[in-house]
């Protein structure tokens, strides 16, 4: 008598229900992880962000210690060029393109054009995309200009703007770190170096920023704004609209990168103070804070929880 056995041969691969189940699983995880990794990313920007502007604090010192004034905002004569030529030989990336720079003409004469279209590292900020140029026509220059880019803007003044509307007295001494054509001396600074801001970021640029919304049309038109040897890397404070487009305003950080802070930080943005140190402060900054920190003279008392 003869049994008959069934004979089984092991089964090779995975059926379509198993192989759902594992493609399942793996977007789940890749769902969950994802935010961290782009957590990472992020404090990984902020804080090469915040290195940019520790270093440009440290090249500005040393033009301190080197000619006892801080750099003006911007100087015409007898050529127009701004703060940020004036700190190349002590910035990381910049003195190998000062030797290059020609101060005897217009920072965007034709005899620049290679110095201005270098990118200088510490100059952007990852965060805002790298490798942008702003392209424009200016009166005083024989033909348009292509220069790399400047996410970091020079503190000038509060906006006499301000003042006009009342919010703050008419004898309110509105100047900033940089003055348009004068220098400051760190004896001018009297409230305090560690009080009043230096640099803020104005990211994004040649692009126009309203809040998080890209806009269509370059900034300033044909203007070209951005470049980091524009002849006036700086912005006034004076905050913006609800809107993000009018000013002045209660809207002071991410608002729009139009003479403004701007950053694409998530809740605030990068500032460097006169003392070199460099903080983080918030998107819910309030306007007259933000006033106070900017002018160098004005008396005001500024504790650390206030920002």
């Amino acid at each position: 008598m003869f049994s008959s056995r069934k004979r089984y041969t092991r089964r090779k691969g995975f059926t379509i229900v198993e192989l759902l189940v594992v493609i399942s699983i793996v977007g789940l995880v890749v769902a969950l992880l994802g935010p961290a990794v782009e957590q990472t990313r992020e404090i990984a920007r902020q804080k090469k962000c915040a290195d940019n502007l520790r270093q440009i604090g440290v090249a500005v010192q040393s033009y301190v210690s080197h000619s006892g004034q801080f750099p003006a905002a911007y100087m015409r004569v007898p050529k127009s060029h701004g703060w940020t030529s004036f700190i190349l030989p002590y910035l990381p990336g910049g003195e190998a393109i000062h030797p290059q720079y020609d101060f005897s003409v217009h920072w965007c004469d034709s005899a620049n054009a290679q110095a201005i279209q270098t990118h200088i590292p510490v100059f952007e900020c990852p965060a805002a995309g790298g490798k942008r140029v702003s392209q424009g026509t200016i009166e005083r220059c024989e033909a348009p200009y292509t220069g790399a880019v400047l996410d970091y803007l020079a503190c000038n003044r509060v906006s006499p703007a301000v003042v006009s509307r009342g919010w703050l007295p008419e004898s309110t001494n509105v100047k900033g770190m940089f003055s348009r054509e004068e220098w400051c001396r760190p004896s001018d600074v009297t409230d305090g170096l560690s009080n009043t801001l230096l640099i803020a970021e104005a990211a994004g640029v040649p692009s126009l920023y309203v809040f998080r919304d890209k806009q269509p049309h370059p900034m300033y038109g044909n203007r070209g704004f951005g470049a980091w040897a524009d002849g006036a890397p700086y912005f006034q404070a004076h905050g913006h609209q609800p809107d993000g487009r009018n000013w002045p305003g209660p809207c002071t950080i991410n608002c729009t990168n139009d003479d403004a802070v701007y950053s694409f930080h998530n809740g605030g943005a990068q500032f460097l103070f006169a003392d070199g140190q460099v903080r983080f402060l918030s998107e819910q900054l309030d306007l007259f804070v933000l006033l106070a920190i900017f002018t160098r003279a004005n008396g005001e008392v500024i504790s650390s929880y206030d920002y």
